[in-house]
Parts: structure tokens; C-alpha cells; sequence
């Protein structure tokens, strides 16, 4: 009978963007103007603060500033504060209703996994190396993690920024407990079944 090992895993989201009781800049929304004004955007729902890789394919600011007024509605830019946070002329605070936004209507090429996708996830998780290190711009903290080029290409990685990618490595573990969960189960009845077939025989 193989043994299941748990999967406990702690991981820092970093969820990016101002509050929603607030406009930035303590500017109204634009109206029925006719034009807008720059607002940043929410941002990635998870991100390492501290970093800014740019936002591929958005062109960067230049003179635009939140809560200025702005034209057309509709244009954005990168103002390069990390966590893809981006600036949007609109009409209104695109954060209004709070941050993160992860909702279906955002989202396409929706699938959702399969028995034999979950166990793939698991074998894979459990291949990781678990190691302690130091970054050389801070060797006097230790950190533990595991390595990027150790697993890539894994959803676990963002490899364009040097990033673990911590909303997928988070959810690969709990596709793994999901895992190790059905297995459990189905060994589980396949004891309560041996017990019946002893018990007939006595």
C-alpha cells in the first residue's frame, strides 16, 4: 500500500492595488465630460512587491500621472509600479468595486482538471527540491524554496520575470492534496472491502 505524504505549503500573495473607498489622488470621477482621468488599475491578483518587469506589450507613461485628467477613455500605459498595475483613463475608478479581480468574465480558455491532470500536478510537485539559500544581495537572511531552473517549465514558474509564480504554485498544491485526497479514499474502500470478504469467511 503506498504511503501519502501531505503537502503543507505557506505561501506571501501580494494583492496589488489602492483602495477601493478612494479615488487616487482624492480626484472625482470624470462624469459625463466626455473625457477621463488616469486611474490605476488593479494589477495582477498576486505579485512580489518590490518588483517591475513592465507589463509586456503596454507602451510606458510619460507625462501621465494618476488623477489627471486624460483622453481618450480607454488608453493606458505603464507606469512602472510593479505588480502590472497599470494606468487607465476612464471615467470612473476601475477599482472601485475592489482588488484582486478574478473573476470568470475576465477570464477564457477555461478548463477545469481532470483525475489524470491532478496526479500529473502531484507527481510533479513531489519532484521538487526543497533547498536553503541566500540571495548575494542579502546574505543575511536565509530563505527556503526551491530553485527556478531546478523545475522549468512549470506553471509554478514565471520565467520572463525570474519569478516563482506563487497563484500557481499554491494551486498545484492543493491539486496535490486533491490528489493524495482521492487516493485515500479509494484505498479506504478497498480495505472496507477486504474486511467484508474476511468477515464472510469466518
Amino acid at each position: 500500500m503506498r504511503s501519502c505524504i501531505p503537502v503543507a505549503f505557506a505561501a506571501l500573495l501580494v494583492a496589488c492595488g489602492a483602495s477601493p473607498s478612494s479615488n487616487d489622488g482624492g480626484v472625482a470621477d470624470a462624469g459625463d465630460g466626455g473625457g477621463g482621468i488616469w486611474f490605476t488599475t488593479c494589477g495582477a491578483p498576486v505579485c512580489q512587491s518590490g518588483v517591475d518587469a513592465g507589463i509586456a506589450g503596454l507602451a510606458p507613461c510619460t507625462t501621465e500621472k494618476a488623477g489627471q485628467a486624460c483622453s481618450p477613455v480607454g488608453a493606458s500605459c505603464d507606469p512602472h509600479l510593479g505588480c502590472n498595475v497599470a494606468l487607465q483613463c476612464a471615467a470612473s475608478d476601475p477599482k472601485s468595486h475592489g482588488c484582486p479581480i478574478s473573476r470568470q468574465r475576465l477570464k477564457e480558455e477555461i478548463r477545469y482538471l481532470g483525475d489524470a491532470d491532478l496526479t500529473a500536478l502531484e507527481r510533479e510537485l513531489m519532484r521538487f527540491r526543497i533547498a536553503k539559500y541566500r540571495y548575494k544581495a542579502d546574505p543575511a537572511r536565509e530563505h527556503l524554496g526551491f530553485i527556478i531552473e531546478d523545475v522549468e517549465p512549470s506553471l509554478a514558474v514565471d520565467s520572463a520575470r525570474d519569478q516563482v509564480d506563487l497563484y500557481g504554485y499554491s494551486t498545484m498544491a492543493v491539486a496535490a492534496l486533491q490528489s493524495q485526497a482521492r487516493e485515500i479514499a479509494a484505498l479506504r474502500a478497498e480495505v472496507r472491502a477486504l474486511h467484508r470478504q474476511v468477515e464472510e469467511r469466518k
